[in-house]
């Protein structure tokens, strides 16, 4: 009988941690918010790029993914609103940086969140109509508490 040595095996090493995914839960508290705060007609997506390998990169690469692409997109009275989430002091890398300076350039907004309360000021500067902008100070926070508990 053939045994794959320790290196090659597919199996992790049970003294090795499972891996964090800070900027995932992160995006699923914030997608839960806005599914909750935004009213109609805007519009929200995430965008799925990352994870899954090099074959899924290379699959979203001939689809057509561009790297640098920020992770969420609001569509409000017509303007394109972009979010690239950062979780801890996570920097953007230059890919990023580039594709964030061409959708400026397209006449889009984009900007950094690390937070839940990050993102609900970046809609009130944008604009950005939510039912959570009616509410009074302690439903909003019991909003905010909702979405990170969902995740």
């Amino acid at each position: 009988m053939f045994v794959l040595p320790a290196r090659m095996s597919r199996k992790r090493a049970s003294s090795s941690k499972p891996r964090a995914h800070p900027e995932q839960s992160l995006q699923i508290a914030i997608a839960t918010y806005l599914a909750r705060v935004l009213t109609a007609p805007t519009f929200f997506t995430a965008i799925g790029h990352g994870g899954g390998g090099k074959l899924r990169g290379a699959i979203l690469k001939g689809m057509g993914m561009q790297a640098g692409v920020p992770d969420i997109l609001i569509i409000n009275r017509g303007k394109c609103l972009w979010i690239e989430l950062k979780a801890g002091k996570g920097s953007l890398s230059s890919e990023q940086i580039a594709v964030h300076q061409w959708l400026v350039a397209a006449g889009c907004s984009v900007t950094v969140c690390r937070s839940i309360d990050d993102v609900r000021e970046r809609l009130d500067v944008w604009g950005v109509p939510t039912i959570e902008a009616k509410l009074p100070p302690a439903e909003r926070a019991v909003l905010r508490a909702k979405a990170l508990a969902q995740h």
